[in-house]
């Protein structure tokens, strides 16, 4: 990885989470265990030169973190540069403390913030094509595309579902969960905090029953399983924020089922039953069946340190199978937080995947099979039915507005 580039199309790697394990990083405590804490920070010093044209990255150094060299301290919590390639914007006044330049020896002090230059007109761009697909009493269903980030992250500023949603909406629209990027489907969002704390609790609880569709290499050899492997930090990966079925782990529990295969490829319901970091690509690779585009959890790890030194590449689309991953969120089943009847929102695969399954079913000869709900036009709309008090309502995935 070393001091290679690294384009500003492809720095959404979570600079709070993503880590790639490097030899020669130290830890924030010295092996005597003393570090230098400072209480007093410089003031952040906003002027003409640094509005508009640097952001913060990252909140305030906190005590923890104190006395770190920066330049270590940068290549370790925002490693979508190298060690190397953080002396060089220190050097060129790319990344600033309390916007004020610095060495690269110098040590981090309680409260400092961090300022790098971001010019907005390096934003990568991305599908805005977010649809609302359902509305009712303060809770919005709303469809995200699968090359959107959720909140600004990296590069990424305004090109957010987020933003988006605030300016095309209404700034009283907040999502309860969370997409990957990459992954398309359905976002619930509330009109306010009670909502959406109501739903978070429900959803923290496993009372909101989520289901995915997933694209994936090899053929099954059941219809139907439970993935029940415990998943941890894949400690012996070169990847940092991998993680694994591990000895030890947090349980995680996923249910599969097949809905179609063809040559060596499978089009799978995944319902997760927990709620673990990256738990239906992690359960589907260990059980043979890796997701199309899944740069993460490719078999061969050279696949995803390419993608972060140089983007996806030709080779790292070819190698994956595809240019994103391959996972939809379907549909959601939750209780309405102020009538409380039970709710069910559905949304069609988005044409890029259900093109690329098309695909591999001509390629290998088969035949399209009909595709189940939530692959199609979904139930009719409002389509009541009363149980044990509660109304079911079965939401038409074709979105009614667009943003």
């Amino acid at each position: 990885m070393g001091g290679a580039a690294v384009t500003r199309d492809h720095l959404d790697f979570h600079w709070h989470r993503f880590k790639v394990r490097a030899a020669g990083i130290p830890s924030a405590t010295s092996s005597g265990g003393s570090r230098l804490v400072i209480n007093t920070p410089d003031p952040v010093i906003v002027n003409q030169n640094t509005e508009g044209e640097y952001r913060r990255l990252g909140g305030p150094v906190p005590e923890d973190l104190a006395g770190r060299r920066i330049d270590r301290h940068l290549a370790r919590e925002f490693p979508f540069l190298s060690r190397v390639g953080w002396q060089q914007r220190l050097a060129s006044g790319g990344l600033l403390v309390n916007g004020r330049s610095v060495k690269n020896a110098a040590r981090l002090k309680l409260g400092d913030q961090l300022l790098l230059h971001a010019p907005k007109t390096v934003e990568p761009e991305v599908d805005r094509g977010v649809r609302v697909l359902w509305e009712e009493d303060g809770v919005m269903a709303i469809f995200k595309p699968g090359n959107l980030p959720m909140h600004e992250n990296g590069p990424y500023r305004k090109n957010t579902f987020t933003w988006i949603v605030w300016q095309e909406v209404g700034r009283e629209w907040s999502a309860v969960h969370r997409l990957d990027r990459e992954t398309s489907g359905i976002v619930l969002c509330g009109n306010t905090s009670q909502i959406r704390s109501q739903l978070a609790c429900d959803l923290a609880q496993r009372k909101m029953r989520k289901e995915y569709l997933a694209i994936a290499r090899g053929v099954p050899q059941c219809t139907a399983w439970r993935s029940e492997g415990a998943i941890g930090n894949l400690m012996d990966s070169a990847i940092r924020i991998k993680k694994w079925v591990v000895p030890g782990g947090l349980n995680a529990l996923t249910e599969f089922i097949v809905l179609d295969s063809v040559g060596d490829s499978c089009l799978l319901e995944a319902r997760p039953q927990t709620g673990r970091t990256n738990q239906i690509r992690i359960h589907a690779a260990h059980a043979g069946h890796a997701l199309y585009g899944d740069k993460l959890y490719h078999p061969d790890e050279a696949v995803f340190l390419e993608y972060f030194e140089r983007g996806q590449t030709a080779n790292v689309t070819a190698q994956t199978g595809f240019a994103r991953l391959c996972l939809h969120a379907k549909a959601l089943t939750f209780t309405h937080p102020v009538h409380g009847r039970e709710v069910r929102v559905e949304a069609p695969l988005p044409p890029d995947l259900a093109g690329f399954w098309a695909e591999l079913k001509a390629s290998s000869g088969g035949q399209l099979a009909t595709l189940p709900v939530g692959l199609g036009a979904g139930v009719n709309s409002r389509e009541a039915a009363v149980d044990s008090g509660k109304q079911s309502i079965g939401v038409d995935a074709t979105p009614w507005r667009q943003v």
